[in-house]
């Protein structure tokens, strides 16, 4: 979403905060964050967290600030914004961990999770390796499951982000995990590499296979 200036979303109380994020003028957002309503959308479903986060895409240190002051004073970084998602399903899917360590500097939990999914599956995607990689230096489990006890190793796999995979493997991933209905890791790679023709992928593929064989990874798999 392009940036917009606060009127367009807010009024009142919530005005008044979200034009002193505009100039980030950190102490006085963060007064006013204890008397403003910080959850209640504005028009467009838009929140101030989420409003803050859009005004620090230039990684200014107050804006950063401010992000991380109204997750402190009681913003839900999970909160769904229509059409976009929430601050912390946004922040995870950028190349800089910047913006959502200012969400976990504020006080969210670095495993937690949007209607059953951990947030770190947002980063499975070697764009944005670097944010994986400091949610996991903060404490995200890397094994943690979704609804259909999938980890972010599945993940990574299925978009076929083959470099995120090595580093989740590198970095605590259970190669043996099994999803809900019985298909696992190891079926999921069988079927990946004996369809793969790329020879550049193949070795990656291979590389992985060994890797997880390391790990305690079951080959070949039994037939799903």
């Amino acid at each position: 979403m392009k940036n917009q200036s606060a009127e367009n979303f807010f009024s009142g109380r919530q005005l008044s905060l979200a034009q002193v994020i505009e100039r980030g003028n950190e102490t006085e957002a963060k007064k006013l964050a204890t008397q403003t309503d910080l959850n209640k959308p504005g028009k467009q479903g838009m929140t101030l967290l989420f409003f803050a986060l859009q005004n620090s895409y230039e990684k200014d240190r107050k804006q950063l600030a401010i992000v991380s002051a109204l997750v402190r004073a009681g913003a839900n970084p999970l909160q769904q914004i229509p059409e976009i998602g929430s601050a912390a399903e946004v922040s995870v899917k950028s190349d800089d961990p910047v913006f959502v360590a200012a969400l976990i500097e504020g006080g969210m939990s670095p495993n937690a999770e949007v209607e059953d999914t951990p947030v770190i599956f947002g980063a499975a995607s070697e764009h944005s390796l670097k944010v994986m990689s400091y949610l996991v230096k903060k404490g995200a489990d890397v094994n943690k499951k979704d609804s259909l006890g999938q980890t972010v190793l599945i993940e990574s796999l299925s978009g076929f982000q083959l470099d995120s995979v090595i580093w989740l493997l590198e970095h605590g991933a259970d190669a043996r995990i099994t999803t809900e209905n019985g298909w696992g890791f190891n079926n999921m790679l069988a079927k990946i590499i004996e369809r793969q023709s790329n020879a550049s992928n193949a070795e990656k593929l291979e590389n992985i296979k060994n890797l997880a064989i390391k790990k305690g990874m079951k080959w070949p798999p039994t037939d799903y």
